[in-house]
């Protein structure tokens, strides 16, 4: 699904659709090796299409909705760190749209600090810093799915702090 979003924006990316959409047959659903073999011949369908178009699959498959950074490339501008930083050796994850800082610059000034940039919200992750949401759709219950993660971890006792955009300026 993430491939065939990132090649075909006009069209709807559900199993059935995209077979439909690349003219493969179904002869049952949502069974296991059905959906796996559908899955297979979508896939080297999109192959295709990237050979045929000249489309680097590997750049494809590194960028993620919107983000053409890898966070392991992430490195510190300097190699002394004042450890008593609240960021450092923290791991730092961000939800929604910054208003001081695009994403990817705010992660460098985490790596800079000591902290560990993620994308994600694990039993790892330290602090969540909370963005600006009105301009996402997939927001339901006003709460990002990273934010409801950590919540979540939190009732089940893993320290993560939730801070608010301006709280992480302020720890800046």
């Amino acid at each position: 699904m993430r491939i065939s979003r990132r090649l075909f924006k006009d069209i709807r990316h559900r199993l059935i659709d995209l077979a439909k959409e690349f003219n493969i047959s179904i002869d049952v659903l949502h069974r296991a090796m059905s959906d796996c073999d559908i899955t297979q011949k979508i896939y080297e369908h999109m192959k295709k299409y990237c050979i045929e178009n000249n489309i680097d699959t590997t750049a494809l498959l590194r960028t993620s909705y919107g983000r053409s950074y890898d966070l392991k490339g992430f490195k510190p501008e300097t190699e002394e760190f004042d450890t008593s930083h609240p960021i450092y050796g923290m791991s730092v994850c961000f939800t929604g749209t910054l208003e001081k800082f695009p994403r990817k610059e705010a992660l460098q000034i985490v790596t800079n600090l000591g902290g560990i940039p993620t994308d994600s919200v694990t039993r790892n992750t330290n602090i969540l810093v909370l963005g600006n949401n009105d301009y996402c759709s997939s927001i339901k219950d006003g709460k990002s799915s990273k934010q409801k993660k950590a919540e979540e971890l939190i009732l089940k006792g893993h320290d993560i702090i939730i801070v608010s955009e301006k709280s992480f300026y302020d720890m800046l």
